[in-house]
């Protein structure tokens, strides 16, 4: 069915994790010798306009002399979810050997080679497949059926063929199939590693009488062998007399031709004659990617275009959040006792325990369950380890890790649960609805459509069986573990809230309209839903029109940008709710997060009217809408958990501490101008973009490595004395006369960085040189000696900048020492510009000159950290000596 399909796109839209995929079959190849007989097998029925798959030999159509079979080795929980029942059939080809006009209804059963008179139900019954456009989905060594022409490289191909069609109030059956199947010439090196090792130790030993190998003639010459890469047909409509000669006629190019054949109707008591050919070409399609043509999706630009403008989008946000993390808040943390407004008036009141703590801790164990889940299942299918040719792979793999990772939504929930409470007491009522909200609800859900599936007859229909099975799993995996992970929880210290809650909560304020919860949980869905929406349309149209959705390299990116989006609205828009003194977050970030799903139940309505309008039918509606339903709250779920938890963490850390800063605010900045400048350089085909894999890989290590040192630093210099200050510091600031023009800060700033710039700019005309010219630059000692005395020199400038601005009894010298120390980097910058002009006149095109700025300005602004941080350590030891010597009171 196509719910298990939805819920795991859905999740894996808000999932993070790789971007890059490699295919891998899923199958060995096959290859067969001239004349080997291959069976070809019949899967579900399936139609676009209704939704309910039903079993091949629920139509009239013939059945195998030694009966029908069901092909086990398909047979798993994502294929009976999927609605996926494989059977054998009566079409069976010899390789390489052409047939015509071969009868299908063997054996006694059908005498005179006709299927049994129509009955009136057979009638109606193939009359609804035909009017909703069923098609019949065979298979041949795992590959679908089609009726597009492979070898012109479709840019999308559907499986299978129509039951039949209408034409004029009447309805005919496609009883006739042209097949063509396209196979690869092998050389037997398949054969040969699958082979009997024990043959081909007797095959050495006897050279004198061996016996002959698979793949040899008589002659000793090697006999060709064949991979079958593509399975083609073209059906239609042929009425034939039952034990009457057959005569070999082709299918018509149209039904309206004067000169077409007389059709087969569908009426009461009609003998249907079901044939087929066979022809067989070569063809230069290799096995490995015999299924590319299936897989192959629509709309490549515009799937890169979209995630340009999510790229974008990430960009914007990025510095909206920089803004408030590294201005905003540092500013008003600088100030915070004498600008008492504002988030900060919350601070008693922003850690105080929601309402109904119990409902969001088993909501936010769901969600983290289902991402992590999705995340794991994303990652191994954009790895090509879950193939379409192993059906049912993708759903199985995702069902079991939501199983085994029921001991991630335990934990979470525990976690939360004593954190909120400030205890882990009833922690066991947690584990236990953890485990049974969303199983149970979706089990509940499918049940209920379980009974319209068994009232059609589908193929869809869920076994009472495998019900049984999923619910013994439930309660001896899922559950255990979510006990397992909620003691884990429940053993961790509860860390003090960085502020202390008061008794009595404060009244919240009317908020401004701009604030209101309600406008923010729109605008929050809005980025989210703006990045998924493109990929989100392709992947719906996939699953409900029959189409193979396999771009997992580009779901990924998707899934990324989403969750850096989701955190990123998720902050800006808490920081906006906590300014309008509004301590009401827990509830409120959760419903934000999760607003993204609202956009997607709208969405999937018009999805219904415009693009499935033509869905028919009170039961293939209510299916629709129940699965897509449940799709939408998986989203809001998971998406809400990734709102909740960012929030709870930046709320966490503006009241805590500034060292996670640190640790991302020059890579950071560094890496999203890198981003920016990656997606130009890709633009043009440079070799100079960075691939993919290698940012996730400078990301991960600053996630593991960079981030925790810089923990652990802020660590370690926490646990230092704080030094008493020489003197004592006023309450009241002391006013700061007009400085002489000598002093004034715009001119020490100037004049501070003359002396640094003066020593460097020979050894700098050098270096860029050499880099922007395609020289070697390797002149590393005389590099060495002017940064050292490029060092001394800032460090005496600052000091005389900094006692000339205290002799002006101006006390404001800790910027503005920082300031003058990186005043080189601005005239390094002027430099740069100048060098562009003069040196590098030559360089031309709108991106050469967008790099090369891009370039000279993290490199001016990396100087201007650098030589900024050994001005203020010079100012500040100075100033520290000088009062420390004079005792100052």
């Amino acid at each position: 069915m196509k719910f298990q399909q939805l819920l795991l796109v859905a999740a894996l839209l808000v999932a993070s994790g790789p971007v890059s995929a490699y295919y891998l079959p899923g199958t060995y190849p096959q290859e067969f010798a001239k004349g080997s007989k291959i069976e070809v097998e019949a899967n579900s029925l399936v139609s676009s306009e209704t939704e309910i798959p039903y079993r091949y030999y629920r139509m009239p159509f013939c059945k195998p002399v030694g009966g029908v079979k069901k092909a086990s080795s398909t047979v798993n929980p994502g294929t009976i979810l999927l609605g996926i029942r494989i059977n054998n059939s009566p079409y069976s080809f010899s390789v390489m050997e052409e047939t015509k006009t071969k009868v299908v209804c063997q054996g006694e059963d059908y005498p005179g080679g006709a299927y049994t008179a129509l009955t009136s139900k057979e009638v109606k019954t193939l009359k609804e497949k035909i009017r909703d456009q069923y098609r019949v989905r065979l298979i041949l060594d795992n590959l679908p059926i089609t009726t597009y022409d492979l070898e012109l490289d479709p840019e999308s191909v559907r499986p299978g063929y129509e039951v039949g069609y209408k034409l004029k109030d009447k309805y005919y059956v496609n009883n006739h199939l042209m097949f063509k199947v396209l196979v690869h010439e092998s050389d037997g090196r398949y054969s040969r590693v699958a082979g009997d090792a024990s043959l081909e130790a007797a095959a050495a030993s006897d050279l004198a009488g061996r016996k002959m190998l698979a793949g040899e003639t008589p002659g000793g010459a090697a006999e060709k062998l064949y991979m079958i890469v593509g399975f083609e047909v073209v059906a239609c409509s042929i009425a034939r007399e039952p034990g009457k000669p057959l005569a070999n006629v082709p299918c018509p190019q149209s039904y309206e031709d004067p000169s077409a054949p007389k059709a087969q109707e569908v009426k009461e008591g009609a003998r249907i004659v079901y044939t087929y050919d066979v022809y067989w070409d070569t063809s230069d399609i290799t096995w490995a990617s015999r299924w590319d043509a299936y897989l192959r999706m629509p709309g490549g630009r515009v799937h890169w275009f979209s995630i340009l403008n999510s790229l974008m989008v990430v960009v914007v946000m990025s510095c909206i959040v920089a803004l408030i993390t590294l201005r905003t808040i540092r500013r008003d943390l600088a100030h915070y006792e004498a600008l008492l407004s504002g988030w900060k008036m919350v601070g008693g009141d922003v850690f105080r325990a929601p309402p109904d703590t119990l409902s969001l801790a088993v909501q936010v164990g769901s969600g983290v369950q289902i991402l992590a889940s999705a995340g794991v299942t994303l990652l191994f299918a954009s790895l090509g380890f879950l193939s379409p040719a192993a059906r049912g792979s993708l759903l199985t793999a995702a069902l079991a890790m939501y199983l085994l990772l029921s001991v991630a939504a335990g934990a979470a929930a525990v976690w939360l649960w004593g954190v909120a409470n400030r205890t882990y007491e009833g922690w066991h009522k947690v584990c236990w609805r953890v485990a049974c909200f969303f199983p149970g609800v979706t089990v509940a859900v499918l049940t209920v459509l379980n009974m319209f599936l068994w009232y059609t007859g589908s193929a869809g229909t869920i076994p009472l069986g495998f019900f049984f099975s999923i619910i013994f799993l439930w309660l001896l995996v899922s559950i255990p573990l979510a006990y397992g992970g909620g003691a884990l929880a429940a053993r961790r210290d509860i860390a003090p809230w960085p502020s202390r809650t008061n008794q009595i909560p404060r009244h919240i304020p009317a908020p401004h309209w701009a604030s209101h919860p309600l406008v923010l949980f729109v605008a929050a869905g809005l980025l989210p839903f703006g990045t998924i929406f493109v990929e989100l349309y392709f992947a719906m149209t996939s699953l409900w029109q029959g189409y193979f959705y396999y771009i997992f390299g580009f779901l990924a990116l998707v899934a990324a940008l989403t969750l850096i989006i989701t955190i990123e609205v998720s902050i800006v828009c808490t920081y906006v709710q906590l300014c309008a003194e509004d301590y009401l977050w827990w509830w409120r970030s959760y419903h934000r997060g999760g607003s993204v799903a609202a956009y997607v139940a709208i969405y999937s309505v018009g999805f219904l009217f415009n693009t499935l309008h033509n869905l028919s039918g009170f039961v293939p509606v209510v299916l629709y809408l129940a699965y897509t339903g449940l799709m939408a709250w998986c989203m809001f779920l998971a998406s809400g958990t990734i709102g909740f938890l960012s929030s709870y963490l930046f709320t966490y850390k503006i009241f805590e501490s500034v060292c996670w800063r640190v640790a991302c605010f020059f890579p950071g900045v560094t890496v999203a101008v890198l981003t920016v400048l990656n997606m130009f350089l890709w633009y043009t085909g440079s070799a100079g973009t960075i691939p993919l894999g290698f940012f996730f890989s400078i990301i991960f290590l600053w996630l593991l490595v960079s981030i925790p040192l810089a923990y652990g630093g802020g660590a370690l210099a926490a646990r230092r004395d704080i030094a008493p200050w020489p003197s004592r510091t006023n309450q009241i600031p002391r006013h700061i006369p007009a400085p002489h023009w000598a002093s004034h800060p715009l001119v020490l700033f100037v004049a501070a960085g003359l002396l640094p710039f003066g020593t460097i700019f020979v050894e700098l005309y050098f270096a860029m040189t050499s880099l922007w010219q395609g020289y070697f630059y390797y002149i590393f000692g005389f590099l060495a000696l002017v940064a050292a005395l490029t060092l001394i020199i800032t460090i005496e400038v600052s000091i005389v900048c900094t006692y000339v601005q205290l002799c002006a009894e101006d006390y404001l010298w800790w910027w503005r020492s920082y300031h003058r120390g990186g005043s080189v980097a601005a005239y390094v910058a002027i430099y740069s510009v100048g060098f562009l002009f003069n040196t590098l006149h030559n360089l031309s095109g709108f991106v050469p000159v967008v790099l090369y700025l891009a370039y000279t300005g993290l490199m001016a602004w990396c100087m201007f950290l650098a030589s900024g941080t050994i001005g203020f350590l010079s100012s500040y030891l100075f100033t520290y000596k000088i009062f420390e010597s004079v005792k100052a009171d």
